[in-house]
């Protein structure tokens, strides 16, 4: 989603619904140069989620600088049944295989959205 001016759009939009005590923001922004994650951040009342394409470092960082004051792991936390637990551990996520996610074929999946092995099980072989 883009406008011609993001940064007073999103800015006045972040101090409207914490005036109105919206329970949380979810931010889907990559952070780059011209990220406005913290200054929504700084805006908005309540607490701000980051998510895009995120790893635990990422997370990590945007959490320690105060960008975000939580993380979410969409597609990462669907293959990885027990993501939190191998983040703690220094383990990496299953790698994503996209088909198995939302599958619109109507017809079952002999590997899908909840077969993802866990760190103590195989990998998965798909």
């Amino acid at each position: 989603m883009g406008d011609s001016d993001p940064r007073a759009i999103f800015g006045h939009v972040a101090e409207e619904l914490g005036k109105r005590k919206v329970a949380f923001l979810f931010i889907r922004e990559v952070e780059e140069e011209d990220s406005l994650l913290s200054e929504i951040r700084g805006l908005f009342a309540g607490p701000v989620i980051a998510n895009d394409e995120m790893e635990a470092a990422d997370g990590a960082r945007l959490i320690e600088a105060g960008a975000a004051d939580a993380v979410a792991f969409g597609r990462d936390y669907i293959a990885t049944p027990d993501l939190a637990e191998r983040i703690a551990a220094g383990g990496a996520p299953n790698p994503q295989h996209k088909p198995t996610f939302y599958p619109d074929t109507g017809e079952a999946l002999s590997v899908g959205y909840t077969d993802y092995p866990t760190m103590a099980e195989a990998p998965l072989s798909v």
